[in-house]
């Protein structure tokens, strides 16, 4: 099974590994499932990883969580095997064919959304984290700093007046 692997910066290996094994069920915490992804995406917290901004070399799966898949096995309840989860890695390990993660950290794919655009969904659950710790903020004028795709998807309804470049 190969698994990402960062050397330097800039550089990213593909490395042969040893597949995951699911566990047996720990009776006092959640099950987990072995995940294989099928679709991400890279989050700019992604990218300091990659252009070294850490200790290098970087463990292996390093970076990547954001991410659609199948559950390949499972040995709680929550999903059975075949179904399509959005998963979340743990440490944003998730460059790997194949993983094992808490079920508590997956949810199902909603079927009525285009997988690219459920995909949005760990990212804006981030965005949204993040709103709810600002104080309330209707009816002040503010300026948005450093704007990207997931700040974009929550104003994008709201003026916005550009300021200068």
């Amino acid at each position: 099974m190969f698994a990402g692997h960062m050397p330097a910066p800039g550089q990213v290996e593909l490395v042969d590994i040893p597949e995951p094994e699911l566990p047996p069920r720990d009776p006092d915490g959640p099950g987990q499932i072995l995940f294989q992804p099928t679709l991400s995406c890279l989050c700019g917290s992604d990218l300091p990883f990659f252009q070294g901004s850490d200790e290098y070399p970087i463990l292996e799966g390093h970076s990547l969580h954001e991410m659609i898949g199948t559950v390949v096995a499972t040995n709680g309840e929550r999903y059975q095997v075949g179904e399509e989860v959005l998963a979340v890695p743990l440490e944003q390990r998730g460059l790997y064919e194949r993983y094992v993660v808490d079920e508590t950290r997956a949810i199902p794919v909603d079927t009525r959304v285009a997988k690219e655009h459920a995909l949005l969904a760990q990212p804006l659950g981030t965005v949204i984290y993040a709103l709810k710790k600002l104080p309330n903020v209707l009816d002040l004028d503010f300026a948005v700093v450093g704007q990207g795709p997931l700040a974009s998807s929550t104003t994008w309804r709201s003026p916005i007046w550009v300021l200068g470049r």
